[in-house]
């Protein structure tokens, strides 16, 4: 159906139902899925409406911030550092959890210095009790967290889980609950507890399998699979 509307239109059914499923793990994102906004952003372009561009080129980028290519990363930060100009204008709500995935692969690439900002950016989410953003941005810190590997990381990434895991207590949330099964297995296995890296594995895997989202399946399987 989006096909048939105008760029704008396509532009805003791409970004809710495809960009932000792929960050939330409900979705995968492949070759086809790439494919389809690339399209999108074809022709929001030679709409000349900003919004439509914006809105294209920001589906693209969260697509391919979670594609395995360093190179197909690089270039989806770019499209997202290009949006967000008009982001804290237009769609401010998407301003931190933007800001956040950015400061993701700047930390892959070394820059330490982004951590603080980024905690800072759940903390607000937390005390503005927005949720969803809650579960995005505290899933993306962890993972960042993790990746350091350090004492006092590993004990930071512990606190962020439990503040996410008590959300859950008071919000019965599918995409809460998963994820923080997700990021308690990915810590246990850091930190070589292997009885409960594969309870805790084996439980996620279950439950991604349950709810049917492609993404969390995909990435349970490469845990339990290992």
């Amino acid at each position: 159906m989006a096909h048939d509307c105008d760029p704008t239109t396509f532009g805003y059914i791409l970004a809710w139902t495809i960009g932000l499923e792929i960050a939330g793990g409900v979705l995968v994102s492949d070759d086809a899925t790439v494919a389809t906004i690339e399209q999108a952003v074809v022709a929001a372009e030679k709409s000349s409406n900003d919004n439509a561009v914006m809105l294209a080129e920001y589906s693209l980028g969260v697509a391919l911030t979670h594609r395995d290519s360093a190179s197909e990363r690089e270039r989806g930060i770019e499209l997202l550092e290009g949006t967000l100009v008009m982001l804290k204008t237009r769609v401010p709500s998407l301003v931190s959890v933007t800001e956040l995935w950015v400061a993701r692969e700047r930390a892959r690439g070394g820059d330490g210095a982004v951590i603080s900002a980024m905690r800072q950016a759940v903390d607000d989410m937390i005390d503005a009790g927005r949720i969803g953003y809650c579960v995005f941005g505290s899933a993306t810190l962890v993972e960042t967290l993790l990746d350091r590997g350090e004492g006092d990381g590993l004990i930071a990434a512990q606190e962020v889980i439990e503040r996410l895991e008590n959300l859950g207590v008071q919000h019965d949330v599918a995409m809460l609950k998963v994820t923080v099964l997700r990021l308690r297995a990915m810590l246990a296995g850091i930190r070589d507890e292997d009885g409960a890296y594969l309870k805790l594995a084996s439980e996620y895997r279950a439950m991604a399998e349950s709810l049917g989202f492609e993404g969390h399946i995909r990435w349970a399987k490469a845990m339990t699979d290992s």
